[in-house]
């Protein structure tokens, strides 16, 4: 037996997270991924706060364009062990990225942005679909959304002509 979307009824929460956001990574049209880290580990727990606000920012000036806006973690030894970060995918170029997360982050970060191949995508949704979710709870000590996709009636606009055949049949 299966749900409406094919899928066994017995799909866990996490198996559920996994193929939704890699369905939401392949699916679309990404061109670019930005990440934000902070420079200073102690920072890290203003994530949410911050990246909410980020959020309303890019909403406000670039309604017509979706975002993919995913909070992750990563170890890094020599930046002081467990941090979390903020990872971007977007169907355009971002002007003056830096300068935008500058203004709503409360600490310093470091930010960076690349154009993205389908090999980069694929890749990306393979790790997910792969590898463990990251513990955000046991991060921030509390519930977290792991992504969220900002300006999502502007979604279908990008979706990919492969997938628009598959959900048109």
């Amino acid at each position: 037996m299966s749900n409406r979307e094919g899928q066994p009824l017995s799909e866990t929460s996490e198996e559920k997270t996994k193929r939704r956001l890699s369905k939401l990574i392949t699916d679309y049209l990404w061109t670019y991924q930005y990440s934000v880290f902070y420079r200073e580990i102690e920072d890290c727990p203003n994530l949410i706060s911050d990246s909410n606000k980020l959020k309303k920012l890019i909403r406000a000036r670039f309604p017509e364009s979706p975002f993919l806006i995913c909070h992750r973690t990563l170890y890094k030894k020599e930046r002081g062990g467990l941090q979390a970060y903020l990872t971007i995918f977007s169907t355009k170029k971002i002007a003056d990225f830096n300068k935008l997360v500058v203004k709503v982050f409360s600490g310093g970060v470091a930010a960076r942005g690349r154009l993205l191949s389908h090999e980069k995508i694929e890749r990306n949704a393979s790790a997910i679909r792969n590898q463990k979710l990251h513990d955000l709870k046991g991060f921030f000590g509390q519930d977290v959304r792991r992504y969220s996709v900002v300006n999502k009636a502007a979604l279908g606009e990008f979706l990919l002509e492969t997938k628009k055949k598959l959900t048109a049949n």
